[in-house]
C-alpha cells in the first residue's frame, strides 16, 4: 500500500507523536493512491482525497471523504422522509461495542501482518455478540464496519506524517420532496449542534457550532442535519465503546448539509470526512 501503514514497530504511540522527524505533507499522488486502495478494498464505500470542506482557521488539513458506494447490494439506508437507517439498534452502546470488537480484531490482524501499523490497541467497553444487533438492511453491517476500518487505516496513514489531530465530520443530504410534516422519531435529540457553512458555501465551515432545538415535528428541510446527527450517534457509540483516546477526537461533529435540488433517492445520503490537521 502507498505511504502509510508503517512506522518503526518498537516506537510507542506517544513517541510517534513527539518524534522529531521532519514534517512534510503527503503528495497529491500519495493521497490519491490511498483513496484508490481503500475504495478497492472496501466495495461498500467510495473513499476520495479532497481539499474541502475546511474548518475556518485550519491550515493544510489532510481530508478524505468516505461515502456509501451506492451499489445496490448495500441497500438504501434512508427511506423517503426518514432520517434513521432502516434498522433500530435497541442498545446504542451495545451496537458500538459490537463494531468495536470487530475493529479490535481488525487492528490485531493488521499488526500481525505489519509490525509498523501504528494505530494503538484498544479494548471494547463491553461484550456483545452479533445476535443482539438488529440490522435488517441488506449488507448494512458490512457498510458500517467498512467505515470504521477505513477510519483506522486513515488514522494510521495520517500518523505516519505526524498529523497530530483528527476529527470525524458528518454531513447529511436530502432530495427535493413534497411538503410534509412528521413527528420526530423515538430517540431523536432535543437539539442539533452543527458547524454552519460560511463562504464559499459547503466548502468552509465556522469553528463555532450552531445549536438548533428540535421540535415535535420535522420537515424535509430538517433532514440533512437529522440524518447527519443519526450517523454521528453511530460513530460516537463506536468511539465511546472503543474508548479511543490520544489524538482521535472521541466524538464526531456534524456539518451543515443541504437539500439538493432534485428528487432522487441517491441524494438521501451522508458523507463522512476524516479530517486531520497539525
Amino acid at each position: 500500500m502507498a505511504a502509510g501503514l508503517w512506522l518503526v514497530g518498537a516506537m510507542t504511540f506517544a513517541e510517534a507523536q513527539t518524534s522529531s522527524s521532519p514534517q512534510r505533507s503527503f503528495t497529491q499522488q500519495e493521497r490519491l493512491d490511498m483513496a484508490e486502495t481503500l475504495t478497492r478494498q472496501f466495495p461498500a464505500l467510495t473513499v476520495t482525497s479532497v481539499d474541502a470542506p475546511i474548518i475556518r482557521g485550519d491550515a493544510d488539513p489532510l481530508i478524505f471523504k468516505i461515502t456509501p458506494s451506492g451499489r445496490p447490494q448495500f441497500g438504501e439506508l434512508f427511506a423517503s422522509e426518514q432520517y434513521q437507517f432502516r434498522y433500530y439498534p435497541t442498545d446504542t452502546f451495545a451496537f458500538g461495542a459490537y463494531f468495536c470488537r470487530l475493529a479490535q480484531e481488525f487492528v490485531r490482524e493488521r499488526r500481525q501482518q505489519n509490525a509498523r501499523f501504528l494505530v494503538p490497541q484498544f479494548s471494547p467497553g463491553g461484550s456483545v455478540g452479533a445476535g443482539g444487533i438488529d440490522i435488517p438492511v441488506q449488507n448494512a453491517a458490512e457498510l458500517l464496519t467498512s467505515i470504521f476500518y477505513v477510519a483506522l487505516y486513515l488514522w494510521d496513514f495520517a500518523l505516519d506524517e505526524n498529523y497530530g489531530q483528527f476529527r470525524l465530520l458528518v454531513r447529511g443530504f436530502a432530495d427535493q420532496s413534497d411538503s410534509f410534516s412528521r413527528p420526530v422519531q423515538a430517540g431523536s435529540p432535543r437539539a442539533l449542534a452543527y458547524l454552519p457553512t460560511l463562504s464559499p458555501p459547503m466548502l468552509v465551515y465556522d469553528r463555532q457550532p450552531t445549536v438548533r432545538p428540535v421540535g415535535t415535528s420535522y420537515s424535509n428541510a430538517d433532514l440533512p442535519e437529522l440524518r447527519a446527527d443519526f450517523v454521528k450517534s453511530i460513530l460516537d457509540a463506536f468511539l465511546s465503546s472503543c474508548q479511543l483516546q490520544a489524538s482521535l477526537v472521541p466524538a464526531s461533529q456534524v456539518l451543515q448539509g443541504a437539500v439538493l435540488p432534485r428528487r432522487n433517492p441517491q441524494f438521501r445520503t451522508f458523507e463522512i470526512f476524516f479530517y486531520s490537521y497539525r
